[in-house]
């Protein structure tokens, strides 16, 4: 994959990131008692955004999964934390796809979806912190 595509998935997967993580607490604020409207509408673009995410990520583990074997030695922590954010990720991604299509409701499904959305977001969070540096220098050589 060229340097740009590269760019281009690792740039839409942030925004869509940042997207996700806003239109869910927007709706998690519902059990606070307060209510954004139209719900419906922020619920399907929570949803849309949430699979577009999960495509860029795809895209994305499969631009650098080969690149942290090198890194598993100078790095533990970021490999680790790497590793722990793909778990994370496809758990939130399991219990998404559940609620969303689960004909009964599922008593607390939602707020483990949350929560693990919310552990996978600080993981993604350190994710960035961490590999921003090291992938500038990899795009500038």
């Amino acid at each position: 994959m060229t340097r740009n595509l590269k760019i281009f998935n690792d740039s839409a997967l942030t925004l869509c990131f940042v997207g996700v993580l806003v239109t869910g607490v927007m709706l998690h604020l519902k059990k606070h008692g307060i209510v954004i409207e139209p719900r419906p509408v922020l619920k399907a673009v929570h949803y849309w955004i949430g699979f577009a995410m999960t495509l860029f990520a795809a895209i994305h583990v499969g631009n650098y999964f080969k690149l942290l074997k090198p890194l598993k030695a100078k790095y533990p922590f970021t490999t680790f934390n790497s590793a722990f954010l793909l778990m994370i990720l496809a758990a939130v991604i399991i219990t998404g796809i559940v609620k969303l299509c689960s004909p009964v409701k599922i008593p607390h499904l939602g707020l483990w979806h949350y929560w693990l959305g919310i552990i996978m977001s600080a993981s993604a969070l350190i994710h960035l912190w961490r590999m921003f540096p090291w992938l500038l220098r990899k795009l500038r050589s």
